[in-house]
């Protein structure tokens, strides 16, 4: 606060002044000091009310802050029961103690979504986003709207929102794996899998977008590359549904193009563009490790291959892709080569192909597996530990 500056008497009275006019200046000077100190003691005054008015606010904000806290924490809790609109009554008390509240807002519009509520769901993650601009928070808002609009049958308008929110939150990997399913849903499978690519780019420890990856080159007839990211989500999601659907689709791959003519006899059909292929130099090229691997499952029908158990097999199918990938891995170009490749010729030389193919084998139920599983667990754990720490490229 400035401070007024009185001066003194004798600087505003002369010496030469007597009697009334020095009295009168005199009592000018100590009235408005008076006036000062009356000034300064209402200040004061006010200062002391305006500091006390701050306190009793600071401690009304800390406790809505805290109520607002425990009420979002018991809305998730009730959301991940299941407990929708039990989940939507705790977001709208925490909204009656803060009307704008980003999280309030943008975990309401999920559930709302949850409960396919997505008109509501988007309108309040549009109003949520416009009104904070920049917020650090508004990742999940852009995805949720995304996934709305894509709902409501509006899949250009989400394609719009979720570049418009990768544009804020590059590094939000759940914006490139939905904007990823969204282009799937539009049949452009390739498309859909750049933003799969840069998902798991962002983030290897995201399995749908690995499943997402997986299913797309599947439909688009590139094996090799499938096999690949299907083997991935398996290392993140070993044991779930999906990865029992995931491991039956991972194991056919290659035996589409064999047919069993006889007790031991087995025909392979390859088409001639494969070998053709074979000599291109184009990215993402696996058309000799892909002809390598339906060659191999033909040979599965042969006397030594025929006492290995399924989960042998198994392993000896993946030792042949990863040799076969070694091999071309200095003029390999491309996503695949660079990304996924180097893991797995890594996971061959440390020696854990087979406990990953018993992994793989888990969701099988057979009671073999899970004993091979207790007796290896050290086994299992280094596998994981290097897995979870093997360092991605960016």
């Amino acid at each position: 606060m400035l401070k007024q500056k009185c001066l003194p008497v004798q600087a505003v009275v002369q010496e030469q002044a007597a009697g009334k006019n020095y009295c009168l200046l005199a009592f000018m000077e100590r009235a408005l000091y008076f006036d000062l100190y009356k000034k300064k003691t209402a200040m004061r005054t006010a200062l002391i009310l305006l500091c006390s008015t701050l306190l009793t606010l600071a401690g009304y904000s800390q406790a809505n802050e805290s109520a607002i806290k425990t009420l979002l924490e018991e809305g998730v809790k009730l959301h991940n029961e299941g407990k929708f609109q039990e989940a939507i009554a705790k977001y709208d008390a925490a909204l009656s103690l803060e009307k704008n509240n980003v999280a309030a807002n943008l975990e309401k519009a999920l559930t709302l979504f949850s409960l396919e509520n997505y008109k509501e769901a988007a309108e309040i993650c549009k109003r949520t986003i416009k009104k904070n601009k920049g917020n650090s928070d508004l990742s999940s808002g852009y995805v949720t709207l995304g996934n709305s609009l894509d709902q409501l049958g509006k899949q250009k308008e989400a394609l719009k929102i979720y570049d418009e929110g990768i544009s804020q939150f590059p590094n939000y990997y759940q914006l490139h794996f939905n904007k990823g399913v969204t282009l799937a849903g539009m049949n452009q499978p390739n498309e859909a899998l750049q933003s799969f690519e840069k998902a798991v780019q962002v983030n290897p420890l995201h399995a749908s977008s690995h499943n997402g990856i997986a299913r797309m080159n599947k439909s688009l007839k590139k094996p090799v590359q499938s096999y690949l990211a299907f083997a991935r989500f398996i290392t993140i999601e070993p044991a779930s549904q999906r990865t029992s659907d995931n491991f039956k689709l991972m194991s056919s791959l290659f035996s589409a193009a064999t047919k069993k003519t006889g007790e031991n006899s087995m025909t392979i059909n390859i088409s001639a563009d494969l070998f053709t292929s074979a000599l291109n130099k184009s990215d993402n090229n696996f058309s000799t490790t892909e002809l390598l691997m339906f060659l191999n499952e033909g040979l599965n029908t042969d006397s030594v291959r025929l006492i290995l158990s399924p989960v042998k097999k198994f392993q000896n199918q993946l030792e042949t892709m990863i040799s076969s990938l070694k091999e071309q891995k200095q003029s390999g170009t491309g996503f695949y080569w660079s990304y996924y490749v180097p893991y797995f010729i890594e996971m061959k030389e440390k020696g854990f192909t087979e406990v990953f193919s018993y992994i793989a084998f888990v969701t099988t139920g057979e009671e073999y597996i899970q004993e091979w599983i207790t007796e290896n667990e050290s086994i299992v754990e280094n596998f994981l530990e290097w897995s979870n720490n093997y360092k991605w490229p960016e």
